[in-house]
């Protein structure tokens, strides 16, 4: 993973960020993948990622289009080349932008828009039930969807206040 040349410390560094990467959640394949990047000066090629990881080019490729997708890694033109290169997100507080605001598009949002209609919808469909037991897992059932209602708000409020709490501190410098 670590390129010969590079002094040990380097190598322990690049095992750190692998370490801390796992916390958001990746593969190691991906923590491996990042970290190459990350701890490279210049913006690294395709090519060069996987013969320094032992991966194949398409799983480095399909690994870096996600981490691009994600914000963790950004895809990188170089002139007078059509190779790919990738250069690392540095920017933690970005990153973490990044998945909160994710979050609230593809988590919060849906859910947001979709439950009060399902709550209302279940709770017609609990007042018109004749059977005892089925209005009973109905309400249980409800139950569920408005405590789930009352967490994606939260959510959305905690989400909402992290990013703006770090795009503050950010312009105080």
């Amino acid at each position: 993973m670590v390129k010969e040349n590079f002094p040990e410390s380097i190598a322990c560094y690049e095992s750190l960020i692998v370490s801390s990467m796992s916390s958001f959640g990746l593969k190691t394949v991906e923590t491996k993948i990042y970290a190459h990047v990350f701890c490279s000066i210049e913006p690294v090629s395709l090519e060069d990622i996987s013969s320094s990881t032992g991966y194949s080019l398409a799983t480095v490729s399909t690994v870096a289009k996600y981490l691009s997708d994600m914000n963790i890694l950004k895809r990188v033109k170089k002139p007078g080349t059509k190779k790919v290169f990738l250069a690392a997100q540095r920017d933690v507080s970005e990153m973490l932008i990044g998945k909160f605001t994710m979050a609230l598009d593809f988590i919060v949002k849906p859910k947001k828009e979709s439950l009060p209609d399902l709550i209302s919808s279940l709770k017609k469909d609990i007042r018109q039930e004749k059977s005892l037991s089925r209005k009973n897992l109905g309400k249980s059932y409800l139950e569920l969807l408005e405590h789930d209602l009352e967490q994606t708000l939260l959510l959305e409020k905690l989400h909402t206040y992290i990013i703006e709490y770090i795009n503050k501190t950010k312009k105080q410098g």
